[in-house]
């Protein structure tokens, strides 16, 4: 059976909330969504399943978004965030993403290339994919964890502004080497099981998976911390502007 996949107007309708408490819940993690051409998309069996969840929690009514922190999650400038990821994946040649403490998108993936994006396209690839950014960031250095479910490459760098670690920034969907495009190749009949995608097309589009040289790699770690230190920089910035204008309208008020 074909999962269901809504947009953000449908998903309006389904909830009874309005497009930015939709954008809010998305930014913090609490609503599991992903990216399809730019357009935010949401399976209707994980949004039933997210539901379910939440009223079993809870007996009675009350807002399911978190009020905004001095400096949370919510202060991310995401909508400048993603075209400095944009610029870094095409520069190096691997795909890039933003995810939260917990491994959940925050931004659509820069530079995906086709073999994940087919993965990504399935619920249990979505799934399996979310999983392995949460084994990363809970454990960077871990060797195991720098491999996501499919065999290819992981490095993730901490955006922290003020003590807080708010988010992380992720690269990924590539080898090293013909030989370890070969090992990702060996791993296609279970991953084929595993996210219930054919192999002929997981084989298919492993010949356009990003394949960098070990000082590629190198040079995409060290680029990859100066990326989380711009996004560090951005939300700082952002965080002193939206103070400043809250202090403007709390003096206006006064008037």
């Amino acid at each position: 059976m074909t999962d269901e996949l809504l947009t953000v107007r449908q998903l309006q309708e389904l909830l009874g909330v309005d497009r930015i408490t939709i954008y809010r819940l998305l930014n913090s993690g609490e609503l599991p969504g992903f990216k399809v051409g730019g357009q935010w998309r949401f399976s209707r069996a994980e949004i039933e399943a997210w539901l379910a969840r939440r009223r079993a929690s809870s007996s009675e009514e009350r807002p399911v978004s978190k009020p905004p922190a001095p400096c949370g999650v919510e202060s991310l400038p995401l909508s400048c965030m993603e075209p400095v990821q944009d610029i870094f994946a095409q520069a190096v040649g691997v795909s890039v993403l933003s995810v939260n403490t917990a491994g959940n998108p925050l931004t659509i993936i820069s530079n995906p290339c086709a073999f994940c994006e087919l993965v990504l396209s399935h619920p249990k690839g979505r799934a399996r994919c979310r999983a392995s950014w949460a084994r990363l960031v809970q454990n960077p250095l871990n060797p195991e964890a720098q491999r996501c479910h499919a065999g290819l490459h992981l490095l993730a760098e901490p955006v922290e502004v003020r003590g807080e670690r708010l988010a992380w920034v992720v690269a990924g969907g590539f080898v090293v080497g013909a030989l370890e495009l070969e090992a990702v190749r060996q791993r296609i009949p279970a991953v084929s099981r595993a996210v219930d995608v054919p192999a002929e097309e997981l084989e298919k589009r492993l010949a356009e998976a990003h394949v960098i040289s070990p000082a590629d790699e190198a040079k995409t770690a060290g680029l990859l911390k100066k990326v989380a230190a711009t996004f560090v920089e951005l939300t700082v910035q952002r965080v002193t502007l939206l103070s400043r204008l809250q202090h403007i309208a709390e003096l206006a008020s006064l008037r």
